[in-house]
């Protein structure tokens, strides 16, 4: 996935880590500035990598594993798949080609097709930065939606209910406009961004007790509708916890 997406370059990571000094709030230890890597933005798949392949059975103890080591990517064919590494574990089922996994951490990873669009889930979100400050996010799916409400510039659809196999919570659509939002939430390993005129669907649901964060992101708001008729709305009515 395009740098710009899910991990902070070196410069804003300074950013955050120098926001988070004067505001007496820190970014989570697990992912200093100073040993983070710098993923290229013409970063590109190695077409000779055999992409991994899962099994076929939809079951979460037949699905396949994701591929991706820390900070590189791996392509992955069309299938079943459980994030066996997250805390909060589940299954879901992609289709059609040109897919790469671009993250796999213990809170939060991605799947982006023929990098344009991207699937990507988050948990353990604490805090989050808007333009220079590093903010508290709360707990909760409404202390979420409410830190999207941050962003001045963006465009928000209505809070509507919204459900994950059984586990509820609510939808909101973001429309970024000419608004960077470097750091829009951050987890132990990396940190999430939109760029201008992205178009993202957050789908925030309690589960057990967890904030589990679901993203169908577009790189271009332009492809966004086709991209969540074609391909996110049923690869999220086909997750199921493990």
């Amino acid at each position: 996935m395009p740098a710009r997406h899910v991990c902070l370059a070196i410069a804003a990571m300074v950013v955050v880590t120098a926001c988070a000094t004067s505001s007496g709030t820190s970014v989570p230890s697990a992912a200093p500035a100073s040993s983070a890597p710098e993923p290229s933005a013409a970063a590109s798949v190695d077409a000779t990598v055999p992409a991994t392949s899962p099994a076929s059975s939809p079951s979460s103890s037949a699905a396949g594993g994701l591929c991706a080591v820390e900070f590189e990517r791996c392509p992955v064919a069309a299938g079943t798949y459980s994030t066996d590494t997250f805390v909060v574990p589940f299954t879901f089922t992609i289709e059609g080609s040109d897919w790469v996994n671009d993250r796999n951490w213990p809170h939060g990873g991605a799947v982006t097709k023929a990098e344009s669009d991207s699937f990507l889930w988050a948990a353990g979100v604490a805090q989050g930065q808007v333009g220079e400050e590093v903010l508290a996010i709360g707990p909760g799916v409404d202390d979420f939606v409410a830190h999207l409400g941050r962003f001045e510039g963006w465009t928000l659809s209505e809070p509507s209910p919204a459900t994950i196999d059984g586990a509820s919570g609510m939808q909101v659509d973001v429309t970024t406009n000419d608004v960077q939002a470097g750091g829009l939430y951050l987890i132990a390993e990396d940190a999430f961004n939109l760029a201008p005129g992205e178009k993202a669907r957050f789908i925030v649901v309690d589960k057990d007790g967890q904030t589990v964060i679901f993203v169908l992101e577009s790189f271009s708001a332009t492809t966004f509708d086709a991209f969540v008729a074609d391909v996110g709305e049923p690869l999220l009515a086909g997750i199921t916890w493990d």
